[in-house]
């Protein structure tokens, strides 16, 4: 099955929202790797897949651990409860791969 690119279907508006999603990165006062474990328990909290992926492998190249990974996916347990799990098995999968 052939994956569909979001952003590619929404041509214009897809790539406006990307330019919007870099310039709330760049102008960020948190620094690169806060930011991203900021998001993914964000990710985490709202229940979301969608790019764990390419977050969990960004947090990784950039220098992120498997127990920083764990704990801001564990930031959302307060709030969803075991509702993590499935999150957490993912991105877990994906450190140690």
């Amino acid at each position: 099955m052939n994956q569909i690119n979001l952003f590619e279907e929404l041509g214009q508006t897809g790539t406006s929202y990307m330019k919007f999603v870099k310039v709330l990165a760049a102008e960020s006062a948190l620094e690169e790797k806060t930011q991203h474990l900021a998001y993914l328990s964000v990710l985490t909290a709202k229940g979301m897949t969608d790019g764990l992926d390419f977050h969990v492998k960004e947090l990784l190249r950039i220098g992120a651990t498997r127990a920083e990974i764990k704990s801001a996916i564990l930031v959302a347990m307060p709030v969803i409860g075991m509702g993590v799990a499935p999150i957490l098995k993912i991105a877990l999968e994906i450190c140690d791969q």
